[in-house]
């Protein structure tokens, strides 16, 4: 059935949909909403302002507490660093015045022992205070004192007057005479220069030189007798590797002059025999003076090795005393090994280590002309030389092992000998392996004619150093030619080392040629209070690899004289030679390198004591 169509047949009222009312329902509805949405939107703004506002106010006390703490925080750490810096002071004043005050026993103690020694009082103002450092470290109970005054200040002259203050102190505290040993260079001893001077600073010392060309049975008894015997042994390091009956003595009192010949305790192979045996003699040794003008040889481990012999306790490791006390820097593109000389000096040996330099002490020492003079080679010596240079490149090219440094050093050797005078046998080896020696006999040298030159030209005392023998000789030969006395000094005339030195100071030799690792302890210097003679020159034909052995070649003609009131000293020339483009400016290189490294050492200013303590000094003694 078909439904209705809306109109039709209905009887309900027709629906009209209002369009307008809607949209004015919709519009107040939508603004009821926007008035709800302000008020909510202000009500939260208003407490958010409220809210920001007590915020800020917040800040605001939070500032100025936090400024109020600062100023009082400020105030009571200014309060803090017055009472720390016045205790310290306080401290420093206390330590000063136990210090003095030990120091003016120590001074009563030598005033006592020296009242009729003569040596005490010919002894200079700063020899008078190194004494008494020496002494007073040992009354301490300290286990010793290393003297590193520069050369020709006096050290062995020091150690007699404390050794004679010291045993005086031992008998008086023991009862019985100490058992004394000094070590020192075989040179020395047999030059004699050390008891020559112990005889004459202190007569009452009985001091029996011993060489290690003695006979055994002859060593061992002189040992088994200097027990007790209150005697003083002199003797060389080597001695006591080859005599068992010196291990066998409870040294009281041991003097090392040369401390710095004791590198060998950190070698990559182990430590060597002689280091060992002086480690084992020192250890029960109950006081040590060690003695080097050149505490600084070539490395760090070096150094290492006699300072442990010094405190083991301190310096118990060599790879531990390179981690606490060295650092790498950079310089040039490379890395470089520096000592933290600082620290070194500041925390471990302040107090027990002496270091003074002439010029501080006012001595008057004569002045120093130096002068480096660039020779080209002469012409069959530079073709050795080029040659010899290319085979050194070649053989470093051709090494496929990393080398050692004594392989290195044997082939720089060899650059060396030929840049003074082409004169040497090389070792080397043929296709086979057999060992092949080649002898170069070229007596060509632009050095020697210089040198010659040179002393002609002097026409007074000239020494000269050199490496190597064959150059000394041939220069000897030269020499007699031109009608000028002269004298080798190396290890084949140790037996006259002591006859060469009084003829040079008589004026009877012109020119001693000697061999650089020879004449320590000789005086070859002007001193016209003692003799006639001595040395206006230095010639330097080569110089070794370190400074040390440089400066103790040139301090056998630069020291100071006895006679003090003389203003005017005549200048010691000191010449250099070098070779043009030669293995002398590496060598030169290096010897910068080490004196830089040197200096840092020993060049602290908090080795010295102030001037109240000095002036303390002169008024006790």
């Amino acid at each position: 059935m078909e439904a209705p169509r809306f109109g039709e047949n209905s009887e309900e009222e027709p629906f009209f949909f209002d369009i307008d009312e809607e949209i004015r329902k919709l519009l107040e509805s939508t603004s009821n909403h926007r008035e709800e949405v302000i008020g909510i939107e202000v009500k939260y703004q208003t407490k958010h302002h409220e809210i920001t506002a007590k915020i800020m106010k917040l800040r605001e006390e939070l500032d100025k507490l936090h400024t109020k703490q600062y100023e009082e925080v400020d105030k009571a750490r200014t309060k803090y660093d017055e009472d720390m810096a016045r205790l310290a002071a306080l401290r420093k004043q206390k330590q000063e015045e136990e210090a003095n005050k030990a120091y003016e026993e120590t001074a009563k103690l030598i005033k006592e022992i020296c009242d009729d020694f003569a040596a005490w009082t010919s002894a200079r103002e700063y020899q008078v205070e190194d004494v008494v450092r020496i002494v007073h470290q040992y009354l301490i109970g300290s286990s010793g004192v290393m003297n590193a005054n520069e050369m020709s200040l006096g050290k062995t002259f020091e150690s007699i007057v404390a050794l004679y203050i010291i045993r005086n102190l031992f008998e008086q505290k023991h009862g019985r005479k100490p058992n004394m040993l000094w070590l020192t260079k075989a040179s020395i001893v047999q030059t004699g220069g050390t008891k020559n001077e112990a005889t004459r600073w202190d007569p009452t010392l009985k001091m029996y030189p011993l060489a290690g060309s003695d006979s055994k049975p002859a060593r061992e008894m002189v040992f088994k007798m200097a027990q007790g015997s209150g005697a003083c042994i002199l003797t060389n390091y080597e001695t006591l590797r080859t005599t068992p009956e010196a291990r066998k003595v409870n040294w009281d009192i041991v003097v090392m002059d040369e401390v710095h010949k004791l590198k060998g305790g950190a070698n990559q192979n182990g430590a060597t025999a002689i280091w060992s045996t002086v480690k084992d003699v020192v250890a029960s040794a109950g006081f040590v003076m060690m003695l080097t003008g050149t505490p600084l040889v070539n490395k760090v481990e070096e150094i290492w090795s006699y300072l442990h012999i010094f405190d083991p306790v301190v310096f118990p490791d060599a790879r531990r005393f390179a981690r606490q006390f060295s650092a790498f820097r950079d310089m040039s593109g490379k890395l470089q090994f520096s000592l933290q000389s600082e620290r070194l000096l500041k925390d471990i040996l302040k107090g027990r280590l002496i270091r003074r330099t002439a010029h501080e002490v006012g001595l008057q020492m004569p002045p120093v002309n130096y002068q480096d003079i660039v020779l080209p080679h002469n012409l069959e010596q530079g073709e050795i030389y080029k040659q010899m240079r290319e085979q050194f490149y070649i053989w470093l090219d051709g090494q496929d092992k990393p080398l050692s440094a004594m392989s290195l050093l044997a082939q720089l050797t060899r650059l060396r000998q030929i840049n003074v005078l082409p004169v040497a046998n090389f070792k080397s080896e043929d296709a086979n392996g057999n060992e092949v020696i080649t002898r170069l006999d070229v007596r060509d040298s632009s050095k020697l004619d210089e040198a010659v030159d040179i002393i002609m030209q002097t026409q007074d005392q000239v020494i000269v150093f050199c490496t190597f023998n064959e150059p000394l000789n041939e220069l000897a030969f030269r020499l007699q030619v031109e009608g000028i006395s002269s004298a080798v000094i190396s290890s084949q005339t140790t037996d006259k080392m002591s006859a060469y030195e009084i003829g040079f100071q008589n004026k009877e030799i012109d020119v001693l040629l000697i061999n650089s690792a020879m004449g320590e302890g000789l005086n070859l210097h002007k001193d016209i209070a003692k003799w006639t003679g001595g040395a206006r020159a230095v010639i330097l034909l080569d110089r070794w690899w370190n400074p040390s052995r440089n400066r103790q070649c040139i301090a056998r003609a630069v020291r100071p004289e006895t006679d003090q009131s003389v203003k005017e000293r005549e200048p010691v020339m000191v010449y250099n030679l070098f070779c043009d483009g030669s293995i002398d400016y590496f060598i030169q290189a290096l010897i910068d390198e080490k004196a830089a490294q040197f200096d840092a050492i020993t060049e602290s200013k908090e080795l010295r004591h102030p001037q109240e303590w000095r002036d303390m000094l002169k008024k006790l003694l």
